[in-house]
C-alpha cells in the first residue's frame, strides 16, 4: 500500500524569495471567490513571493494588500512558478464588505448577436476592471446593463 500511495507523492520545498502560485478552492473559500459556475473559476492566483517558512510544510506569502485571507498556507496549496513569461492573474479578486466578489466592467471588446429561442440576443465580450484582456468573458448585453446601469457601452 505504501508503494501505491507514494506513487502520487511529489517532493516540494521552497526557499524564501521563490515565486509561487496560490491554489484557491472557491467551493471551500467562498469569501475569496463567488461565482455561479465553480468549474470555470480560476484555480491559481499569483505569482506571490515566499516571505518565510513556517515549520516543515507551511509558508507565508507576500499577498496583495487588499486580500482578506491569512497569508500562511500549507505546501499543498502552492505551485512553483516556472519560466518568466507565464500569463496569470496577479491580483486576488476584489471583495465587497460582505465577502462577495465585485467585478466591474471596464469596456466592451467585441459585440455580436446570437439566436436564443425565437429572438436575437446581443452579446458583448466584456473586459473586467483589474483583469487582463485574455480574461474577458461573453455576457448578454441586457444582463450587464441590468447589473451595471451606469455602464457606458
Amino acid at each position: 500500500m505504501r508503494h501505491y500511495a507514494n506513487k502520487q507523492h511529489s517532493e516540494r520545498e521552497f526557499q524564501v524569495g521563490d515565486w509561487v502560485f496560490l491554489c484557491l478552492q472557491p467551493y471551500r473559500q467562498s469569501s475569496v471567490h463567488h461565482t455561479n459556475c465553480l468549474k470555470l473559476a480560476p484555480q491559481f492566483y499569483g505569482p506571490s513571493q515566499v516571505l518565510a517558512r513556517v515549520g516543515k510544510v507551511a509558508y507565508t506569502l507576500d499577498l496583495p494588500p487588499g486580500s482578506r485571507i491569512h497569508p500562511t498556507f500549507h505546501i499543498s496549496f502552492l505551485k512553483p512558478k516556472l519560466g518568466s513569461n507565464v500569463a496569470a492573474s496577479t491580483a486576488l479578486p476584489p471583495l465587497s464588505d460582505t465577502g462577495l466578489v465585485t467585478w466591474t466592467p471596464e469596456k466592451v471588446l467585441q459585440r455580436g448577436m446570437i439566436k436564443k429561442g425565437n429572438s436575437a440576443v446581443t452579446r458583448w465580450l466584456i473586459k473586467w476592471m483589474g483583469l487582463p484582456d485574455h480574461d474577458a468573458t461573453l455576457k448578454d448585453a441586457a444582463s450587464i446593463l441590468d447589473r451595471f446601469p451606469d455602464f457606458n457601452a
